[in-house]
């Protein structure tokens, strides 16, 4: 059954095909050939990697050849250094572990800092132009120019050093595929496509984005490690910078995102380069600049996008449970959300002056203004969005003006969007499925099938148009249901505060009345408090415990509904009750 599920899917079934041709056809191809196919394959793990950090995670590493390298010379040195089992152990060892451990400090000082993707790819790139020139001046140790000749290989024969390769290079794919399925890839995925919203669901893109980046500089050290004994050298040409754009272009014409692109654009250019070179040495640079340049405007997607079984989707939610959550001690806070003195500022522009309100449990305090009064920066404000310029953001009794969004998420504050937003890329139970994870790493090997939300999201989502939607991918729905979907997604979350910017905006008579129903029960039933940016005063009088009037970044005006109804500052503000 599980060989059959497997066959099933696509990318996995491809992938098989390609490794029985690699198994089959060789022996029939000569000593020569196969061994410009070993070569090949070694590569191909390469271009896995990268399409991990390139395709996967969105890192577009231009010196992902430093890891293959780094994982040569450190086998080639130790291997060359004595022989004997412990030192090919030893090799083998610090061959995969020092690419991994480069990568992990890499992540860290990149990610971290919370730099541009831009700014990553320039540090990608000089790191490979400085690791050729760190093996160029450390000619004691690498050889310098001339590289290390003479590194103690397999000695099984071309053939029996093939299927090492092959059997290594299957593995490491299959390991690499089991990855990319799991839950953990999936949040991968989810903060490539929108690491903003995956942040707001507590999860830390620094993180995930460099273990990811770890993963595949180890499977970079993989291939680095094989090459230096297949090929009984290495030189600087592994470690440079040509490697590196190589692998881009072998993964852009392949096709990124799928792994099976990776291995085929890999495979199909270092098993024709030797060919043609043969037969037209100066022909071979020409003709693959101009294959990637019309790949990338033609065929963004790779060439494995044009086969017509590649945009087949499979089901991945098969179930939608209800979780009965843990009840919350009512006694625990007083106080969940307290904003004192609240001052927001760019440069000379004051946008919020003065801010400071409480938050009570079970209330539903609505927060009301014309354009431009600093309505969602508020909102912006007290959940990391926007750093301060003055007073406290107190949430639970901690001050957390100063954290980054994830961490004031895993305190119970949960946020909508003014304009809807989601994992446009994943489907409408994947969205609700990471909202529900609540910003946990999940499994790097299990893929979970089903979701268990809240009772009373799993109730509302029955009766919502979405629910006939679970595994349509989010950027089909209409802008009313990602409005929806974006307010499951944070309710599924569990939190303690709850900031909605217009959820209802877009949104149907009927899918008004209902998220109106459903933001009240809440409140009633749990202890839930609600602060809910809105322009549509009577929705706003027909639910709220309390309105607060935002105007020219201060407070206005605040108090009930029948306060506020009668309030002349309101009147003024909203022309007598028509909206702003």
């Amino acid at each position: 059954m599980f060989v059959r599920n497997l066959l099933n899917r696509v990318v996995a079934r491809d992938l098989v095909i390609v490794f029985i041709l690699l198994i089959v056809v060789p022996p029939f191809l000569g000593a020569y050939v196969t061994s410009l196919v070993g070569v090949a394959v070694i590569y191909m793990l390469l271009a896995v990697s990268l399409d991990i950090a390139w395709g996967y995670t969105g890192i577009l590493s231009l010196g992902q050849s430093v890891f293959f390298g780094l994982g040569g010379y450190t086998v080639s040195i130790v291997l060359l250094a004595g022989h004997g089992v412990l030192h090919t152990i030893v090799a083998i060892g610090l061959g995969v572990l020092l690419p991994a451990v480069a990568a992990l400090l890499i992540g860290w000082i990149l990610f971290f800092t919370r730099s541009s993707q831009f700014y990553v790819s320039v540090v990608t790139l000089a790191l490979a132009v400085l690791a050729s020139e760190v093996v160029l001046q450390a000619a004691s140790i690498t050889g310098g120019a001339n590289g290390l000749p003479g590194v103690p290989g397999f000695a099984l024969g071309p053939m029996g050093n093939y299927y090492i390769v092959l059997g290594v290079a299957g593995l490491t794919l299959a390991a690499a595929y089991i990855f990319t399925r799991s839950d953990f890839g999936k949040v991968v995925v989810a903060v490539r496509d929108n690491e903003e919203r995956m942040s707001f669901l507590g999860y830390n893109a620094p993180a995930i984005k460099t273990i990811a980046l770890t993963l595949s500089a180890l499977i970079a050290g993989v291939a680095g490690v094989m090459y230096a004994p297949y090929q009984g050298f290495v030189s600087p040409n592994a470690i440079g910078f040509s490697l590196a754009t190589q692998a881009v272009i072998w993964v852009a014409i392949g096709g990124r995102g799928k792994l099976i692109g990776a291995v085929v654009g890999a495979l199909l250019v270092n098993i024709l380069a030797p060919v043609v070179q043969g037969v037209l040495p100066f022909v071979w640079g020409i003709a693959i600049g101009l294959v990637f340049i019309i790949v990338v405007l033609l065929v963004p997607n790779g060439l494995y996008s044009l086969f017509p079984w590649a945009k087949g989707q499979t089901l991945d939610i098969s179930r939608i449970t209800a979780l009965i959550a843990p009840r919350k001690d009512a006694e625990r806070v007083s106080v969940p959300l307290s904003v004192r003195k609240l001052q927001v500022s760019h440069g000379a522009l004051r946008v919020l002056r003065e801010i400071s309100f409480e938050l009570r449990p079970k209330q539903l305090r609505s927060l009301i203004g014309p354009n431009g009064a600093g309505k969602s920066t508020l909102v912006d404000a007290i959940t990391g969005r926007v750093r301060p310029s003055a007073g406290e953001v107190v949430v639970e009794g901690s001050v957390v003006s100063r954290e980054q969004p994830e961490r004031i998420v895993r305190r119970g504050v949960a946020r909508t969007f003014q304009t809807a937003n989601v994992v446009e890329s994943l489907s409408v139970a994947q969205n609700l499925q990471l909202a529900a994870w609540r910003g946990r790493l999940p499994s790097l090997v299990r893929r979970t099938h089903d979701v268990a939300l809240p009772i009373f999201v799993e109730e509302a989502l029955n009766h919502s148009q979405i629910s006939e939607k679970l595994n349509k991918q989010a950027q089909l729905l209409s802008h009313g249901e990602r409005k929806v979907l974006e307010l499951f997604m944070v309710l599924a979350t569990q939190p303690d505060v709850l900031l909605l910017d217009e959820p209802t905006a877009g949104l149907t008579v009927v899918e008004r009345r209902d998220i109106g129903e459903l933001l009240r029960r809440l409140c009633e039933t749990s202890q839930v408090s609600i602060m809910m940016i809105e322009h549509d005063i009577e929705f706003v009088k027909s639910i709220a415990d309390e309105i607060t009037l935002l105007h020219d970044g201060i407070v206005a005006a605040s108090g009930s509904v029948s306060e506020m109804e009668d309030n002349e500052v309101v009147r003024s503000v909203y022309l007598g009750g028509v909206q702003a």
